[in-house]
């Protein structure tokens, strides 16, 4: 009653049917591998159905993406989640609007336009997306534009904020860079191969919306860039100095105890904020975006599992774990 069917890759055709047997579950642009494969449950082609359904709904009916209703529906979800954020923070005294259903609907719009562009272009639609995740950073920037007010306690979660991290800051950086260009890379080719719209929206609900997008500190990519607080950072002018707290804690109970301080200039400052920012922030957004885009190229269902987050640990290679806390020296003395 139940048996796996499973179709050979690169081939689009049944091994237990004849040659010229095939499925319309695939579609063919340049940029993506040929493939096929159904998953029958008592006589019902689940997985064949669920590609044809995607396939219809999202597959390019005309010949010039300016008519293709993906790229003008994507850019008014798009601007629309963006410009109601601004409006909702205009109208409440500068309270910024966050909510999975308004995020949902802004990455489904980005989504919808890349893949409009993918289908038109190919590859050469991954310049696209990375200029408008560069747009989407710097509205995330205009939109945090209000300085977070550091207090006493200062939290490291990563080594571009840590202090204790000294040059092992430009040793990451220099190996998230390699990585990251190393994927850019690999996704422009110019290979004519076929893909399968069921991985794209699997990328789209199981991964970004599931695993990536507004998951805080439990996302698969790391937590976002603290902009508020590193821009109250950016515009210090003297050094600044900071001591781990578990030394304070230890010098309030012993005086005679020694205190660790870890300094950095003003220039140092601004050095680590553009490294995380561009890792956080940049890196992080186009990482997250072309995900659907990379799961077209699945040459299977397993394919597309394994290969969903094999990308995500780039930008997670600068967190350290449990946050540090450190004390501003001279303000942990009133504690005492």
């Amino acid at each position: 009653p139940f048996y796996f069917k499973l179709v050979y890759p690169c081939l689009g055709q049944d091994f237990r049917t004849k040659p010229e047997a095939s499925h319309s579950s695939c579609m063919v642009i340049p940029g993506i591998l040929s493939f096929d494969m159904t998953y029958d449950i008592f006589g019902f082609d689940v997985f064949d159905l669920y590609c044809k359904l995607c396939s219809h709904l999202f597959e390019r009916r005309t010949r010039s993406f300016l008519w293709d209703w993906k790229l003008w529906v994507g850019f008014l979800m798009w601007a629309g989640a963006w410009l109601w954020w601004f409006y909702y923070k205009h109208t409440h005294h500068g309270r910024a609007y966050n909510s999975y259903l308004s995020k949902m609907i802004m990455v489904f719009g980005f989504d919808l336009m890349a893949l409009s562009m993918f289908q038109d272009i190919g590859c050469h639609a991954f310049c696209f997306v990375i200029f408008l995740c560069v747009v989407n950073s710097a509205l995330a920037v205009a939109l945090w534009h209000n300085i977070a007010h550091n207090g006493a306690v200062y939290q490291a979660t990563n080594v571009y904020e840590d202090p204790k991290a000294g040059f092992q800051v430009a040793v990451v950086f220099l190996g998230q860079t390699t990585l990251f260009v190393f994927v850019l890379a690999s996704v422009f080719n110019e290979e004519e191969v076929r893909f399968n719209l069921g991985f794209w929206f699997a990328g789209y609900v199981g991964v970004q919306m599931s695993a990536i997008f507004d998951r805080g500190s439990s996302s698969q990519l790391g937590p976002p860039w603290n902009i508020q607080k590193w821009r109250a950072l950016w515009n210090r002018d003297s050094t600044y100095v900071l001591c781990p707290q578990e030394d304070v804690l230890v010098w309030q109970k012993d005086r005679t105890k020694e205190v660790r301080e870890f300094s950095m200039t003003p220039q140092q400052l601004k050095a680590r904020c553009v490294s995380g920012f561009l890792v956080n922030t940049i890196y992080r957004d186009i990482l997250a975006f072309i995900t659907p885009l990379l799961l077209l190229q699945a040459a299977s269902p397993m394919a597309c599992v394994g290969g969903a987050l094999e990308i995500v640990y780039i930008t997670k290679m600068d967190d350290i774990g449990d946050p540090v806390e450190y004390v501003e020296k001279g303000k942990y003395v009133e504690k005492a």
